[in-house]
């Protein structure tokens, strides 16, 4: 080879992205001139492009030593910066290139990038479009145009832009990714998957085009697609953190909550900073009811993007969920204080309001909410929780029925509910031997009750199906210093401090912090020759009349434990006589055979929720299950109708699964 080397065969080499042969060329090139600044400030290049930056830093340094006021040196120690993300470095080095040779469309256009990474956007785009005007085959300058327009909004300029960079350049994988993330921005995913399929195809290797293409997948529904890329991804790249959250993501839109847990607890364990992760896991704590958990991740969310709305959001229902009814308050005001019209703030100041039983300051909230969001069927909800707190039922019945219209209409618009879960029975072995230590510890007696009596006498465990445990207790236990005290031992009722007297006479839902489980302490009330027992609730509470019964032990867990006493007759009391064969979709609140005459309008009520709740987790059986049961207690036509609805829907989800 020449002292004075002729560079287009490498410039080809390198515009036509065969950089390893470049890189080759030029290695060959250094082992006969080293010195060559030339060469090793192109080696530093096509190192760069191909992700190697130690080494490109290593030539560099060894150019600079040899020409530090070299176009091409300051130029290349400029890109390097840039990647290193020194955007001030870089943009001095970028000036020193242009001042040494000004007439450079690759100096300018370096200049030009590190001028946007310093947030002067509104001097690089307009030097970007003159660069493209005086070389209209300069990709990279088209690339750099795209991604200017892209970060000042104008996607289908960015789009143009990006298309014509890949036409003239097809194997230039920034542009194929800039063109993928201004398509999927502009709500096109079908186009912005297939330019990153290209990036896939010229950088096989590079496991970020892998990751978003994933998660891309997925947003268009091809939730299998996603997972066995992703699962490959996490295999080739256990070290990708972005990788473990989307294959998380990927897992939690399959219905596996078990193993998005783990996926995301992956990648929070190698970058703890990613507040998206940090919130996906509070939601599958949310999830589980586990809201003790689903607190401490979404205040993890919060404390890394502090003015984050959804984020914020999350933690103030959380908050509520556990009775820290101040602090509910103030998440939602910190999003109005930005956000003024965000309906799902309104809509928990409303909540807060309600817990308080605030009736009129939650009205406001959730009228205000409903005028924001017409067709949100929480809104809806909302008000029908609102009507059944103050006793209008009539009123609740029908909210309730268009926030099941307006859930149904979501589904025909193709919008997905997060699954639901019941709780684990191990962990809630341990809820449920915890509280049996406390209580015995108080030495205050209680005896099992409703679906858990009937899950241990009949099938020797806990109902696996159910998400929270019974227990009864006498009339006269004291109940807010029975609180205090089970506060000392783990326990927590979180609405206790704004609970009437009223409110905990016949029901008292309990938390077990360790685990999140939910333990309902029933009252019963002696009634002449039965024993009343039930929830809180106005007008009148919702009954349940038993024939008085004596207690006696039962093992159970290697305990005793106090049941009625026989439990047969207990358990046929409420269940009738085909307690012994199970029914999943049997529900007391509205079925129970000795629910009171008196509680009938009150139990319509509960029964639309949980229909509105089983719809919207799309539990197509259990659905229907409500509408026979309350068809079952009176003639609804908007039930039959909703009945019909819900057969349709189970069987297009079969025909999906078969």
């Amino acid at each position: 080879m020449n002292n004075q080397a002729d560079y287009s065969m490498v410039l080809g080499y390198r515009d036509a992205g065969r950089y390893d042969e470049g890189l080759a060329w030029l290695s060959d090139r250094l082992n006969h001139h080293p010195k060559d600044v030339r060469a090793l400030t192109l080696q530093a290049h096509l190192l760069m492009l191909v992700r190697k930056d130690t080494e490109a830093a290593e030539a560099l340094a060894r150019a600079q030593a040899l020409e530090p006021e070299s176009a091409d040196v300051l130029r290349n120690l400029a890109r390097l910066f840039l990647k290193q993300r020194q955007a001030a470095q870089a943009l001095q080095y970028a000036q020193a290139a242009c001042l040494v040779q000004p007439d450079s469309s690759e100096n300018q256009l370096v200049y030009a990038t590190c001028l946007a990474a310093s947030g002067q956007l509104g001097q690089a785009l307009p030097l970007v479009e003159q660069i493209c005007a005086a070389n209209p085959e300069y990709a990279e300058a088209w690339a750099s145009r795209a991604q200017l327009l892209a970060n000042s909004g104008c996607l289908n300029e960015a789009i143009s832009a990006a298309q014509r960079a890949v036409t003239i350049k097809p194997h230039l994988v920034a542009a194929w990714v800039l063109l993928a993330t201004a398509q999927h921005r502009n709500g096109r995913l079908q186009e912005a998957i297939k330019a990153l399929i290209n990036a896939v195809h010229y950088e096989p290797n590079v496991i970020s085009h892998q990751v978003a293409l994933g998660e891309y997948l997925r947003q268009v529904g091809d939730t299998e697609g996603a997972l066995k890329l992703l699962a490959q991804v996490v295999q080739q790249a256990p070290a990708d953190a972005i990788g473990w959250a989307n294959y998380g993501t990927a897992l939690q839109t399959a219905g596996q909550p078990e193993q998005a847990e783990q996926a995301y607890r992956n990648a929070l364990k190698i970058n703890p900073a990613l507040a998206e992760v940090a919130n996906n896991l509070g939601a599958l704590a949310r999830d589980r009811e586990n809201w003790q958990q689903a607190l401490a991740y979404f205040q993890q969310a919060t404390q890394l993007q502090p003015e984050n709305p959804a984020f914020l959001i999350n933690l103030g229902i959380s908050f509520h969920k556990g009775g820290m009814l101040g602090e509910a308050e103030q998440a939602a005001q910190k999003v109005l204080q930005r956000h003024p019209d965000h309906f799902r703030a309104i809509r928990l100041l409303g909540d807060v309001a309600l817990a308080r039983r605030q009736f009129d300051q939650a009205e406001i909230c959730f009228h205000r909410s409903v005028t924001l969001q017409p067709n949100d069927p929480d809104a809806a909800l909302n008000m029908a929780l609102l009507q059944q707190s103050k006793g209008d039922l009539g009123a609740a019945l029908a909210s309730y029925q268009q926030a099941i219209r307006l859930q149904c209409a979501q589904y025909r618009a193709g919008i997905v509910a997060r699954p639901k879960e019941f709780m684990d029975v191990g962990v809630a072995h341990r809820a449920l031997l915890a509280f049996h230590a406390a209580m015995e510890k108080l030495g205050v007696g209680f005896f099992l009750a409703y679906g858990t009596l009937l899950g241990i006498v009949r099938d020797g465990d806990l109902l696996p199906h159910d998400k929270d445990m019974d227990v009864g207790l006498g009339w006269d236990v004291p109940r807010r210093p029975l609180l205090k005290a089970l506060e000392r031992l783990g326990f927590v009722c979180p609405r206790v401090e704004y609970s009437s007297d009223q409110d905990l006479e016949w029901n008292i839902a309990l938390t077990h912090l360790e685990t999140g489980i939910c333990i309902d302490l029933f009252f019963f009330k002696q009634d002449g020759e039965s024993l009343l027992s039930g929830f809180n609730h106005l007008p009148v509470p919702l009954l349940w009349r038993f024939p008085a019964f004596k207690l006696q032990h039962h093992s159970y867990l290697e305990q005793k434990w106090l049941i009625p006493s026989p439990p047969e007759n207990y358990l046929e009391a409420i269940y009738g006589a085909e307690w012994r064969i199970p029914d999943p979709y049997f529900d007391s609140v509205i079925s129970g055979k000795n629910r009171t005459e008196e509680s009938a309008a009150v139990a319509l009520c509960f029964a639309y929720n949980r229909l509105f709740e089983r719809l919207r987790r799309r539990e197509w059986s259990k659905a229907s299950g409500y509408c026979r049961q309350i068809m079952a207690q009176r003639h609804d036509g908007f039930v039959l109708e909703l009945g019909h609805w819900i057969a349709s829907r189970a069987a297009e989800a079969a025909g999906g699964n078969a």
